[in-house]
């Protein structure tokens, strides 16, 4: 049964312009395989499993919209284990020189009553045993603002906030955006971990909630192959969001 607190929405952040892979993260495959699944797609996959209900995906400015929100279009209804349809919806990155911050901010009109379940698009190797994990811990606490997936020092994604945490999260000053604000409430005591299980059995196995895919490099390095080229069709649209206005 799903432990997910009924308040809770997963806020995908796919809004950078990831001129590196020639696409936009969200669309990158997260595998080999011809039928791979995209990165955004097995986050959603894998928050809807571990029982959410709604999800957010900020998603650049000009052409890089129109390709991700016409993917998010394509994709197949992602069912919770109670059978709802994840519910998702679009909404547009307009302050992207504040990161992961002004995507949080763009989202706030449509999640504003919620806690979120923090995820950046380029971090898709979590599973849904860590998220239910993550969520259970949320729900049981009485004292944390946040819940951060954790091995020794090491801190990684997705990250639940609490509603009370909101409008601290959502200030544009944060140094290092939700990364200080992450130090402040470990500070105060006001910070909750879940330790990582690595190897474990299919059930037990949190994944890599760790790693960071930014570069053709880093997949290559995750997939154990190169990054495949992308379609003629995202070329095309790759330069027309390159090419300097007349």
């Amino acid at each position: 049964m799903s432990v997910a607190p009924p308040e809770s929405v997963l806020l995908v952040t796919a809004a950078g312009r990831s001129g590196r892979m020639g696409r936009p993260k969200a669309l990158l495959p997260a595998g080999l395989h011809a039928t791979a699944s995209s990165f955004v797609a097995e986050i959603l996959r894998t928050a809807a499993l571990a029982g959410l209900r709604r999800a957010i995906v900020t998603v650049p400015s000009g052409e890089a919209r129109h390709v991700v929100e016409a993917h998010l279009g394509r994709l197949e209804p992602f069912y919770t284990p109670s059978g709802e349809a994840l519910a998702v919806a679009s909404v547009e990155n307009l302050e992207p020189a504040l990161g992961i911050t002004g995507s949080i901010r763009a989202a706030q009109p449509l999640a504003s009553d919620s806690a979120l379940l923090l995820w950046p698009v380029d971090s898709p190797l979590a599973t849904t045993s860590l998220v239910r994990r993550i969520l259970a811990t949320a729900t049981a606490t009485t004292t944390a603002q946040a819940v951060v997936p954790a091995c020794g020092a090491r801190q990684g994604h997705p990250v639940w906030f609490s509603l009370p945490s909101r409008a601290e999260l959502i200030r544009p000053d944060w140094p290092e955006g939700p990364r200080s604000f992450l130090a402040a409430l470990e500070r105060r005591g006001a910070l909750a971990t879940v330790q990582v299980r690595v190897g474990e059995g299919d059930d037990d196995d949190d994944g890599d909630p760790f790693t960071n895919i930014n570069s053709p490099e880093d997949w290559a390095r995750v997939y154990g192959a190169p990054l495949p080229p992308p379609s003629p069709h995202q070329q095309q649209r790759q330069q027309r969001q390159q090419r300097p206005p007349q």
